[in-house]
């Protein structure tokens, strides 16, 4: 190849690099003047509403979204419309003198009352022209109130030989559920959360949320969370020898092969030694003897309340009638 050649072409790409680096400076100062002048554009913030009437329910839709007409510089629009997500406005509704038509109550309110807290919330300043809707409607009933129990939601799974020791405990077991009237009075109780504990040996204490119930137009709750408290100990297995006590039917005279029976429970370890056998009762179902039966169930009439999973062995004995 010729050098004359090669600097042709060395030539040529310079011309088409300096081309290119001017054309993209063109575009950038280009952009820069066009992103600097002001545009009026829409601008969406969800938004949500608090302080209605508290003894009236809203009962329809409003819109959940707020389109605000602004004055904006081309590049803020550009961040706030591609880059960053509107944050939710949270207006605080003034003063609504709703209107009693039948059994509901209704209510408008200009948007252009709600010019002060929304500058505040979004920055805009003097930039906002204006709101869209520009009334809201509210259509609302008279707030109804129910007292409905908590229905705990647990999966316990506990370690060998450890089990619950008593009830358990929810603080508090009831809640007041508000809302309209025909749709608290679907609702008989509420639910909380899923909660799983494996491998459970010792007590446990903890706070568990209350499910929303699903309804068509929102419940109130009183509570949104529950304390929990699961009693656990350990647990062994224990026996004793009773003899059968057939004192309670002086009617009839009784003599039962084995005049003994075991009787087996799981009694917690710090309870063991309260064990008496004063404390415990067994005697026979006498239903056996007018239906002829040949054995006698053996049945426990005492025991103490803090054993359980109770076994009688045998389960039930032979008998003569004495005369």
């Amino acid at each position: 190849m010729r050098a004359s050649d090669t600097a042709n072409k060395i030539k040529l790409r310079f011309k088409v690099t300096v081309f290119i680096v001017c054309l993209i400076i063109s575009i950038c100062t280009w952009l820069v003047i066009k992103l600097s002048k002001d545009y009026n554009v829409i601008l969406d913030y969800p938004v949500t509403f608090s302080h209605f009437p508290k003894e009236l329910v809203m009962i329809n839709q409003i819109d959940s979204n707020l389109h605000l007409n602004v004055s904006i510089k081309g590049f803020e629009y550009i961040f706030k419309k591609y880059f960053i997500k509107n944050k939710n406005l949270n207006i605080q509704l003034p003063d609504l003198s709703p209107s009693k038509k039948k059994e509901d109550y209704h209510a408008l309110l200009l948007t252009s009352e709600l010019l002060s807290q929304i500058q505040t919330q979004t920055n805009l300043s003097n930039r906002l022209i204006s709101i869209q809707p520009d009334t809201l409607f509210f259509r609302m009933e008279k707030r109804h109130y129910k007292k409905v129990p908590v229905h705990l939601n647990l999966n316990l799974e506990f370690k060998k030989q450890y089990q619950l020791y008593d009830n358990i405990a929810c603080e508090p077991d009831s809640i007041i559920i508000s809302g309209t009237l025909e749709e608290i009075s679907k609702i008989q109780k509420v639910e909380t959360q899923k909660k799983g504990l494996s491998n459970v040996e010792k007590s446990e204490t903890f706070s568990v949320k209350i499910k929303r119930p699903k309804t068509r137009v929102p419940v109130k709750l009183s509570k949104n969370t529950v304390n929990v408290f699961v009693p656990v100990e350990r647990f062994t297995e224990s026996s004793l020898l009773l003899p059968i006590d057939l004192n309670m039917f002086p009617e009839y005279h009784l003599r039962t092969f084995p005049d003994k029976a075991k009787i087996i429970f799981r009694v917690a370890m710090k309870d063991y030694k309260k064990i008496d056998p004063a404390m415990f009762a067994i005697t026979v179902d006498p239903v056996g003897i007018t239906t002829g039966a040949s054995k006698l169930d053996i049945v426990v009439h005492k025991y103490p309340y803090f054993i359980s999973n109770i076994v009688i062995d045998p389960k039930s004995v032979e008998y003569i009638l004495l005369k």
